[in-house]
């Protein structure tokens, strides 16, 4: 049988050993680590890091294609919507009638209008300007505003400037732009 002292130095050196060998390099740094332990554990997180990365760029792309596909709906959908709402003959009486129906129903009075045709013929969609002067209270115009702007025809107020006399009367001077299309 073995001398239990002898069995006792062979576990202690070969303890000695397996902390020489593996266990200090790893702790301080220097000589090398023969499992690599630190190197799989970082590879091991760098794939991960790189997989994660690539399922998120699988989704972002099939998010994109999906996004692409709904973009083209909108804009077809809008683009369609828009050239409804922007006429190809502009019938300049009926807008003027629309606007004095407006001004009429929120207390407002039209003192002025005037209407200028577009100057540049070869721009699409082309612009008529509408300037017009209006009288009446604050609040009638405001609301006066918020109903162009949901109005079916398409308006775009270019200036507006607001003036009042001695007797405190408000009158708003509009600029506004509405337009039709050659196609």
């Amino acid at each position: 049988m073995i001398n239990k002292n002898l069995l006792n130095l062979l576990l202690i050196t070969f303890s000695g050993f397996l902390a020489y060998v593996i266990i200090l390099p790893s702790y301080n740094g220097t000589g090398y680590n023969y499992f690599n332990i630190e190197g799989a554990v970082q590879s091991y997180y760098e794939n991960k890091n790189i997989n994660e990365k690539l399922d998120k760029a699988k989704n972002l792309t099939e998010n994109a294609s999906g996004e692409a596909s709904a973009y083209k709906d909108i804009s077809t959908h809008y683009l369609t919507k828009l050239m409804q709402s922007i006429p190809f003959k502009k019938d300049i009486i009926r807008n003027i009638n629309d606007l004095d129906t407006l001004a009429t129903s929120n207390k407002l009075k039209i003192v002025s209008i005037k209407f200028t045709k577009p100057t540049d013929l070869s721009k699409n969609p082309k612009a008529h300007i509408l300037s017009m002067n209006i009288s009446g209270e604050y609040l009638g115009f405001i609301n006066f505003l918020k109903k162009i702007e949901k109005s079916l025809e398409l308006y775009s107020v270019k200036s507006l400037a607001i003036t009042t006399d001695e007797e405190t009367n408000l009158t708003y001077s509009l600029t506004i732009e509405t337009y039709e299309t050659n196609k």
